[in-house]
Order: structure tokens, then C-alpha cells, then sequence
């Protein structure tokens, strides 16, 4: 026994560096995207971080007010409110543990492991896939809602490892909350790195199974590089469209098959992340349906992709489209954003708010650079970007 407790020392120290550093790449490859969109400049950058706070909190007038006017005090704070969340969570987890049974769902060869922090979308990508959602084996975090898990094959990583693990995680977590403050405090702040120990805890359980296919679903952040340099046998599956030219901290890795959009979005993955690819298939095309909220007027329908933080453009856009007598309007939030704010411009200017599952056939779509937005134009749906040269005199085309 004291000797597989040397071994598995070993084994964890030989990560330790390597799981450090992919949580920093995740973080600083997400910081320079934020960056870039609020115009590289720190302060705007900081403010819009506080009010994205806000909206994560869905807090609305007075409560927001109070909180945007304590967000400085915060920053001070923040390292030890997170030291206080995952000590708590990780008597949650150790509590959870000690009461539940041991369940390992993991009993077939051919089984894939994906982690389930992609909600519904690891689920509907899977699922775009040609794998077998029957051959998956979800793997959760039990402070997460797991229910749309349950149908399918699932595995609690908490009762896979150990007190000793567990405890490592922890102490991992409370070493990165109070390093990345003290290295990047001074540009950033609100840097929620108490989800630290999630991201150890699924590290450490990844580390003990390396027999295993891992499935996953992300390109940028810390979950992308540690899937990147774990030895297992790697599916990636596209969610989220990279741009011509992007460049990132660096590449994820080398990954066994890969599940695209198109043939363009592969050479940009191996250009911008990638550093070897295996095999490459795509992805079935988004299914467009008439869903009962289409208006039937004989307008042409227009569909408007949105998210959040292009709200002051998309709020002067949805004004200009509110004038306009030839056109249907179709908003569609981003699927984590609060949707009250685009619920009352709707209401205000007739339009019709579209639900997570609604996808219309429609004339034409206007979005900022998102997935959807490509999959609309794989579908034949004529797309115009914000980012387009020409996209005010087009806008105005469609409104008069």
C-alpha cells in the first residue's frame, strides 16, 4: 500500500507543473480575447468584467447599482473569498463522498470519456457527431447540475478519487487563487479562480485513466490545454468558430479525430491550435425548422444573433430594425445571457424573442463572428457580420 502511495505521488508531482500551466494559458488566452474586444484598453476591459458580474448574478437596479459601487472593494477581497468557496465546496464534496456509495460506470473497453461541463451543448455536439452517445461515459463535477446527464452513462469524478487526492486539489486550488492575483492583479480582476478545483480535481481523475478515449469540446481555455496534453487517445469536437489570422498563447496539442464545421474552419484549427491532427470528419449540419412563433405576413424573416457583450451595438441595431415594415424580426440571446434586456426591446418593437431550441429557417441573419452564425451560413442563410466592411449600408438596405 506504501508503495502505490509513492507511485501515485510520483505520478502527480510529474503533472503538477503541466496542470499549472494549462490553467494560466486557459486564463491568459481568454484575457487578450477580452481585451481585443473591449479595444485593448485595461479600464474598459475591468469595467465591462464588473458588469458582466452583474448579469452572471442577474442583478437588476438597485442590487446592481449597490454591487458595481463595491466591485473595487472586491478586488481586494476576491483572493479570500474564493480561499473561503472551495474550502467549502471541498467539504461539500468530502461530506458527499463519505455517504455515497462507490459507482464506477466506466466497464467497457471501447468507452469515451467527456467531461460534462458543456451542459446541453456537449450533449447536442456529441450528437452532431457520428459517436454513439451510448459509448460516452459523462464525466461530472458534483457541485454542477448533472440532470440532463442521467439518462446516459455518467461517472461522479469525486467518487472515483481519493481523500488524498481530494485534498491535493484543494491545496493546488488555494496555490492558484493566491498566485494568479498576485502575478496578473494589477490588469485584471473578478478572475473566479476559485473553479480552480474543479479543474485539478478533473485533472487528477483524467491522470488516473489515461486507457481511456477522451471526447471534448473546447478550443481556448484551461480545459482545452489539459485535454491537449493528457497521452489518451483525443476526439475534438468544433464549438465555437475561430477567425482567420487568430493567434493564442499557444497550440493545445495534437488531437486523434477532430469533428469540424468545414473544410476552412480545419485549416484554421491547424493553423491557430492544433499542432497534429489524425483524422478529420464534420460535423451534420444545423436543422432549421418553422417553428410556430415565424410570423406568416408575407415579410421576409430576419433573424438577429445576439450576445451580450455586443449590447450597445446590438441595442442601436434592434432600434433601427424596430422602423423598418418589410422585415420579421427573430432575436436569438446567447444561450447563457440574461434575456431580459433583449425581452422588453422586443416587446417594445413587436419582435419575437426566440427560445435556446428555436432555430427558424429565415431570409437573412445578422450577427457578431459566433458558431451560429457560420452554421446559418453552411445552411444556405445569407449572413451579415458586424465586423463586415460594408455592414451599416447593407443594414440600411434591409430597413428601408
Amino acid at each position: 500500500m506504501g508503495l502505490e502511495c509513492i507511485k501515485a505521488h510520483v505520478k502527480i508531482n510529474h503533472w503538477r507543473v503541466q496542470m499549472f500551466r494549462s490553467y494560466l494559458y486557459g486564463y491568459l488566452n481568454l484575457f487578450f480575447i477580452s481585451l481585443s474586444l473591449t479595444g485593448s484598453n485595461e479600464l474598459n476591459y475591468i469595467s465591462r468584467k464588473y458588469i458582466e458580474a452583474a448579469d452572471y448574478l442577474k442583478l437588476h437596479n438597485n442590487k446592481r447599482r449597490i454591487f458595481l459601487k463595491l466591485c473595487n472593494l472586491l478586488g481586494f477581497v476576491e483572493c479570500y473569498l474564493y480561499a473561503l468557496i472551495v474550502t467549502y465546496d471541498v467539504i461539500r464534496i468530502m461530506t458527499r463522498k463519505l455517504y455515497s456509495p462507490k459507482v464506477n460506470a466506466i466497464n467497457a473497453s471501447n468507452d469515451i470519456l467527456a467531461y460534462g461541463d458543456g451542459g446541453w451543448n456537449l450533449i447536442t455536439l456529441i450528437d452532431k457527431s457520428d459517436i454513439c452517445l451510448d459509448d460516452v461515459v459523462f464525466v461530472t463535477y458534483p457541485l454542477r447540475d448533472n440532470s440532463m446527464y442521467r439518462k446516459y452513462k455518467h461517472i461522479d469524478i469525486t467518487l472515483d478519487l481519493t481523500y488524498r487526492e481530494i485534498c491535493i486539489s484543494y491545496v493546488y486550488a488555494l496555490r492558484m487563487i493566491f498566485f494568479i492575483k498576485q502575478k496578473y492583479g494589477r490588469r485584471d480582476v473578478l478572475f473566479r479562480s476559485n473553479s480552480s478545483l474543479e479543474y485539478f480535481l478533473v485533472s487528477l481523475f483524467y491522470i488516473k485513466h489515461p486507457e481511456y478515449k477522451l471526447c471534448f469540446i473546447n478550443l481556448l481555455d484551461r480545459w482545452a490545454y489539459l485535454f491537449g496534453l493528457l497521452p489518451n487517445d483525443k476526439i475534438l469536437i468544433q464549438h465555437g468558430m475561430i477567425v482567420e489570422g487568430s493567434s493564442f498563447i499557444r497550440k493545445i496539442g495534437k488531437v486523434d479525430m477532430l469533428y469540424a464545421f468545414n473544410d476552412q474552419q480545419v485549416r484554421i484549427l491547424k493553423e491557430s491550435i492544433l499542432s497534429n491532427v489524425g483524422i478529420i470528419k464534420y460535423l451534420r449540419g444545423l436543422e432549421l425548422t418553422n417553428c410556430i412563433q415565424k410570423k406568416k405576413n408575407g415579410k421576409d424573416d430576419l433573424l438577429l444573433i445576439c450576445n451580450h457583450f455586443f449590447w450597445e451595438k446590438e441595442e442601436n441595431i434592434i432600434k433601427m430594425l424596430g422602423k423598418s415594415k418589410k422585415v420579421n424580426v427573430y432575436i436569438k440571446p446567447h444561450p447563457n445571457d440574461d434575456v431580459v434586456p433583449y425581452s422588453i426591446l422586443a416587446s417594445r418593437y413587436d419582435m419575437t424573442l426566440l427560445g435556446k431550441t428555436d432555430f427558424p429557417k429565415v431570409d437573412l441573419a445578422i450577427s457578431y463572428l459566433s458558431t451560429l452564425a457560420l452554421e446559418y451560413e453552411i445552411a444556405g442563410v445569407k449572413v451579415l457580420l458586424h465586423s463586415d466592411h460594408n455592414f451599416e449600408e447593407e443594414l440600411k438596405k434591409v430597413i428601408q
